[in-house]
């Protein structure tokens, strides 16, 4: 499928899909593991929201996939209103965070181990509710 986000390449938008998926996957030199697919309504490229941080993993269309593309100014611009919309948005794009954070966590984790990096210090991500 069409790559979306590719390693190492700052994400110039926030991607949401419409229709099919897009698989997130990290790719060492023999493996490929699979974080997450994201289905309609999920997204992908949030590390754009940081700025020029670049995409950590490959973000791939998996089948025929229909993207809604938010550029990063856009949404600033958005979020500058903290209106109603913002609110909005903030909390969907939260909760999409979480839930991608929450589905990643065991297959990195995995990597680690299968790459001899377990005994390295861990550097966790995790979700905390309030």
């Amino acid at each position: 499928g069409a790559v979306v986000l590719s390693p190492g390449v700052p994400p110039p938008a926030l991607y949401v899909v419409v229709h099919g998926a897009v698989e997130v996957s990290l790719r060492g030199p023999e493996t490929v593991q699979r974080l997450r697919l994201a289905g309609p309504g999920r997204a992908v490229g949030q590390l754009g929201v940081l700025g020029t941080q670049p995409a950590v993993a490959e973000a791939r269309a998996r089948e025929r996939t229909v993207l809604l593309e938010l550029p990063w100014p856009r949404i600033h611009a958005l979020l500058d209103g903290a209106g109603e919309a913002a609110r909005a948005f903030v909390l969907a794009f939260s909760e999409d965070v979480v839930r991608a954070l929450r589905y990643a966590e065991a297959p990195v984790a995995a990597l680690r181990v299968a790459s001899g990096a377990a005994d390295a210090p861990l550097q966790q991500v995790r979700a905390v509710q309030l």
